[in-house]
């Protein structure tokens, strides 16, 4: 891949038509979009203050926080990160991944989804996979889902259906009406203090209420059932059975604050590299001026003179882009780490949930709750470990260490856990 950089505004329009392969785009807070690809496979045009892309392969770019984002149809994979600002996608034929974005309108998605923090509604016309959604401060409006769903935290209104199982679990009830419809089980995480007004529908004739207010299960096809305050409607239509608890402790887990930590991070050291590079611009034009002064001293002819800065500049900035691919490398390798450090996170908390000790859950088709059977402890590291990498990430985003020094930390952390291996 040759990367291209582009300057921008803080605000772009970016369009992007078709993408062959696989797209990766990220957010940063530099006024300047980055495109890595295979020069041959890009389409690139810009006019005034709008960029045009297409690609006949694999796309890396990264662009301004508060970049404006459409895309008509990627072919395989995608994953979209740190963008301030709603985004449009027409179609994405594999998967796609979402991570701390703003709203986000979806055509037709082939693959699974995974997003993590959205910041505004997210809409989603049809998603042939599963859906994996977590921390929506919007609505959230999945017209059709072919696989299976699960939500968390999902702030406002609600409207889902889905033809595999459904699982929704709601760290608090803050919107006016949930809708879930699925031909498989539904399974419900609420808050105790949930005010609610419920009808739930179960063609299995299976309907558990586990609730503060209401202990029973209901071997019917329908329940109405009202809980605290009654404001917020709640319409579940399932064909299976349907389970509504409050088992706090199963659904409220540490990772979302470890993927927030890790983007507060990411912009953290971006911001670091940016102060950086205006001070090697600072310093790189302070010399330019010396050294025109100096040969206008020197008696030396306009030409020579002029010669020898535009030799100067070429020189500084060689220097200014060799420093900038370091400073870039560097928070790419960073950046890995986070990542790494959230899958372990993440595969940890699945192993926890899993574990034959923890409290038996709903398993999803089969109408039964039993323990699921124990399963090969997850690759993520100690408590101790994760703590240590926490406290070497605060430093950073502290400025106490800089940005090499974090990740020759972390390198050196990693080497240590040798028994994961």
């Amino acid at each position: 891949m040759t990367r291209q950089v582009i300057n921008t505004s803080l605000a772009p329009d970016c369009l992007i038509g078709q993408v062959m392969g696989d797209l990766r785009i990220k957010g940063w807070n530099l006024p300047q979009v980055a495109v890595d690809a295979d020069p041959d496979a890009l389409g690139l045009r810009e006019e005034e203050d709008t960029l045009y892309l297409d690609c006949q392969g694999d796309l890396e770019i990264r662009l301004p926080h508060g970049a404006a984002l459409k895309i008509e149809a990627v072919h395989g994979d995608a994953q979209i990160k740190l963008l301030d600002e709603q985004i449009e996608i027409g179609q994405v034929h594999g998967s796609l991944n979402l991570r701390n974005v703003a709203g986000m309108i979806i055509g037709t998605l082939h693959g699974d989804l995974s997003a993590r923090g959205v910041t505004g509604d997210l809409e989603i016309q049809q998603a042939l996979g599963d859906v994996d959604v977590r921390q929506v401060e919007g609505a959230c409006n999945l017209h059709e889902v072919l696989g299976d769903l699960e939500l968390q935290n999902i702030r406002g209104n609600l409207h889902a259906a889905a033809k595999g199982d459904a699982r929704v679990k709601f760290g608090a009830v803050q919107g006016e009406n949930y809708t879930i419809h699925a031909n498989g089980d539904v399974s419900i995480g609420l808050p105790p203090e949930a005010g609610l007004r419920m009808r739930l529908v179960s063609a299995a004739h299976s309907i558990k209420v586990r609730l503060p207010q209401h202990n029973q299960t209901h071997h019917q096809g329908q329940v109405d059932l009202e809980v605290g305050d009654g404001k917020v409607g709640l319409a579940i239509e399932a064909g299976g059975e349907i389970s509504l608890s409050t088992e706090a402790s199963s659904w409220e887990g540490s990772t979302p604050n470890m993927i927030d930590f890790n983007e507060q991070i990411t912009r953290q050291v971006e911001s670091q590299i940016g102060q950086q590079m205006e001070e090697v611009t600072r310093r790189i034009q302070e010399q330019m001026d010396h050294l025109s002064e100096t040969l206008n001293r020197s008696g030396m002819s306009p030409d020579e003179a002029q010669r020898v800065v535009e030799q100067a500049m070429r020189a500084s900035e060689r220097e200014t882009a060799r420093a900038q691919e370091k400073m870039r490398r560097a928070q790419e390798k960073l950046e890995r780490k986070l990542e790494d450090a959230q899958r372990r996170a993440e595969q940890k908390a699945r192993a926890e949930e899993r574990s034959p000790w923890a409290r038996p859950r709903h398993t999803w088709g089969r109408g039964v709750s039993t323990p699921t059977p124990p399963s090969p402890p997850a690759a993520a590291s100690g408590p101790v470990s994760e703590e240590e990498r926490l406290m070497i990430l605060r430093m950073l985003e502290q400025k106490k260490i800089s940005l090499e020094e974090a990740d020759r930390l972390l390198s050196a952390l990693e080497g240590g856990d040798e028994w994961q291996k």
